[in-house]
C-alpha cells in the first residue's frame, strides 16, 4: 500500500511542477508588473483592466470580458 501512495505522490509532484512551469511560460512578466500607479493592460485586448477588478483580483492579467471568453473556451488559467 505504501508503494502505491509514494508513486501517486511522486506523480502529483511531477504534474504540479509541469503545470507551474507551463503557467510561468504563458504569462509574460512585463504584463504582470503594474504600470502607472497600479493601472495594467489586459493581456488579450490591451485595454486597461478596471480598478475594481484589480482591487478584487490584484494579479489579474485580463479584463473581465477577455477572462470570460477564455473561460468559455475552456482555458480558465488567470
Amino acid at each position: 500500500m505504501g508503494d502505491e501512495i509514494d508513486r501517486a505522490q511522486a506523480a502529483t509532484e511531477v504534474y504540479q511542477e509541469a503545470a507551474l512551469l507551463a503557467h510561468k511560460r504563458r504569462t509574460p512578466p512585463a504584463r504582470i508588473v503594474p504600470l502607472n500607479g497600479g493601472a495594467r493592460d489586459c493581456l488579450d485586448c490591451g485595454k486597461p483592466i478596471p480598478a475594481a477588478r484589480l482591487k478584487a483580483l490584484p494579479n489579474a492579467i485580463r479584463c473581465i470580458e477577455c477572462q470570460n471568453k477564455k473561460e468559455r473556451m475552456g482555458t480558465s488559467l488567470e
